[in-house]
């Protein structure tokens, strides 16, 4: 048997040796397939199945033929579906640019180009934001022209659809701040100096269109740190922060970045979380923007048991019910739980979020109620 912190250890020294290439002297050299369970275990948890399998591989670790067959399967089905995915980025790009919509591709399979191997970074859906003047063309284009039904969920900052298969997410904007003057500082500052500053990244030989490397690592840390305090978020969304400070530390501006964190108030935040991505995934400290101080690195376990914990997005915590008021209110208990931990790093944006999730959830359940068009239609309320 395997006490946790083990497989904890052993998963950390497997994950820096993907990102960064580190030496592993402290792994086994063979794995029981109980222990195989655990370290998988942990690694579909936190989104990092590809890099520990491939790994495991590497560096030649002794495991059973069911477990050798699994880890292979696990490193194949991971790059077929980035192979699947890059495509039909470059395919979404090609078809927004045709229509005259600009758009950025947010996260996702412009993050994967960061890492040694692009092709192991376990992927999900496509998201990608339109520029608020043509945000109304793309819908139309996508509903009506294309006739995909849209999905919204309730939701004034983005809708999902599917095409071939593939899930796609739409944003009208990239994020809802709980603290309305850092969420007006996010639109009308923020993304008007991204959209006046056209940034592209390699994908397959196609250059597509994403943030300029400064906002790009602010906006990596806005979707971390919301996902954060209201369910949890996995420690590939770290890796994914810490690739991408390392892959553009010669462009990152540290004044602007500085000066855009400022505005949605979330300045201590980056230090503090930034703690993670240098004492536990191995960032080296000078490729890190801001100054970490001792009293951040004091918060950093405290962060990491909170990931471990509750798993990717939260996952790893169940709810009683499915929809409806008490899975509104269990998920307002877990705001609540997050406000306590983490309200030190960002007070305005943690301690307004409780509001803004009940305001949320009862204009979710108003809408799922009642069957009123004017409420439904995507992107139609501010």
């Amino acid at each position: 048997m395997i006490n946790q912190e083990q497989y904890f250890k052993w998963f950390r020294l497997l994950l820096r040796y993907a990102l960064w290439g580190n030496e592993v002297d402290d792994m086994p050299q063979q794995l029981s397939h109980d222990q195989y369970q655990a370290l998988k275990a942990l690694s579909e948890e936190q989104t990092a199945k590809g890099h520990i399998s491939q790994a495991l591989v590497d560096k030649k670790v002794k495991l059973g033929i069911e477990d050798i067959a699994d880890v292979l399967s696990s490193i194949q089905e991971i790059r077929q579906l980035n192979q699947k995915l890059n495509p039909a980025v470059i395919n979404l790009c090609r078809m927004m640019e045709k229509q005259g919509v600009r758009i950025l591709i947010l996260k996702g399979q412009t993050y994967a180009p960061f890492y040694p191997d692009a092709s192991l970074r376990q992927c999900g859906d496509i998201d990608f934001v339109c520029h608020p003047d043509d945000i109304e063309k793309a819908v139309s284009f996508l509903k009506y022209d294309l006739g995909l039904p849209l999905s919204g969920k309730s939701s004034n900052k983005h809708a999902s659809f599917r095409m071939d298969g593939i899930k796609y997410e739409i944003h009208r904007k990239i994020t809802n701040f709980a603290y309305l003057p850092s969420h007006y500082y996010c639109e009308k500052v923020f993304m008007q100096e991204v959209w006046n500053h056209p940034y592209t990244i390699d994908v397959d030989g196609y250059a597509v269109p994403v943030m300029a490397p400064t906002y790009n690592a602010v906006y990596v840390f806005e979707h971390i740190f919301l996902h954060l305090i209201s369910d949890g978020i996995g420690l590939r969304q770290f890796c994914d922060w810490a690739m991408l400070l390392r892959y553009y530390r010669d462009e990152i501006d540290r004044s602007l970045l500085i000066k855009h964190l400022k505005g949605v108030r979330l300045y201590k935040a980056y230090r503090r979380m930034g703690s993670v991505l240098v004492d536990y995934l191995g960032l080296p400290e000078e490729e890190f923007p801001l100054t970490i101080q001792e009293d951040d690195r004091r918060f950093s376990d405290k962060i990491l048991n909170n990931i471990f914990h509750r798993g990717n997005f939260g996952h790893n915590l169940k709810y009683s019910r499915r929809r409806g008021p008490i899975h509104a209110m269990e998920h307002l208990k877990r705001v609540y739980n997050q406000v306590l931990l983490y309200y030190r790093c960002a007070p305005t944006e943690v301690l307004w979020r409780i509001p803004h999730m009940f305001i949320w959830w009862i204009k979710r359940i108003v809408r799922a109620i009642i069957p009123c068009k004017s409420i439904q239609s995507v992107f139609k309320r501010v």
